[in-house]
């Protein structure tokens, strides 16, 4: 699963000599909550969001007539915008773009070329698209099955099971839990699902649903 098959390539972008002003209309009238941000021959320079122009910006039509306020107004985003950027290039794991998300604590990653060209954008809601697309899926037999909890056994390998009952498998994630065991959801289709649930019980996996779509 790579970057590329599920970032964002129609990025609105702003560049950085607009104003704080200009910007926050941007994102309000696309409905986003941050924006790569451009410089010359458009190379990706920082990247801006709602957050930070707030930061600037006057809450009041009261305050926006102060000096303080017209001054918020008037300042242009290179002087706000974030410019220790974290990036990911298209042919990076999935994995990597929630990893740099989660310990970085930001939303979105723009996605560049190795010269700095903004190729796309991946967001956190882009991630969740992903996630619905594993778990959505709507022909043959959904399974969630869990190794025994702090058994040494050593179990058979799902995808193994797969082959020997000639299943075709359209999905499989894996989570390991904290007690020291692992999860899986398995999305398969074939004529030997119920001979594969036999073969997980045999090898002491947990079948804790078995969904059959229609």
């Amino acid at each position: 699963m790579l970057v590329k098959h599920f970032m964002s390539r129609k990025v609105i972008t702003i560049p950085q000599e607009m104003t704080c002003f200009e910007a926050y209309r941007t994102l309000q009238g696309h409905k986003i909550r941050r924006a790569p941000v451009t410089g010359k021959k458009d190379r990706l320079v920082g990247i801006i969001s709602e957050r930070d122009l707030l930061r600037i910006l006057p809450g009041t039509p009261a305050q926006a007539s102060t000096k303080a306020g017209e001054a918020g107004m008037d300042t242009t985003v290179d002087k706000v915008m974030i410019t220790q950027l974290h990036s990911l290039f298209p042919f990076d794991h999935l994995d990597k773009a929630v990893a740099m998300m989660l310990k970085h604590k930001i939303g979105g990653i723009p996605v560049v070329d190795q010269e700095m060209n903004l190729e796309g954008i991946i967001t956190e809601s882009d991630i969740f698209k992903a996630l619905w697309g594993f778990f959505s899926y709507s022909g043959g037999t959904r399974l969630l099955f869990q190794e025994g909890m702090g058994s040494k056994k050593e179990h058979l390998d799902p995808i193994a099971l797969c082959n020997e009952t000639k299943c075709v498998v359209n999905a499989l994630l894996r989570h390991r839990l904290a007690e020291e065991s692992t999860m899986y959801y398995l999305c398969i289709e074939g004529e030997k699902v119920q001979e594969l649930i036999e073969a997980l019980r045999e090898d002491e996996y947990k079948v804790l649903l078995v969904q059959r779509n229609e």
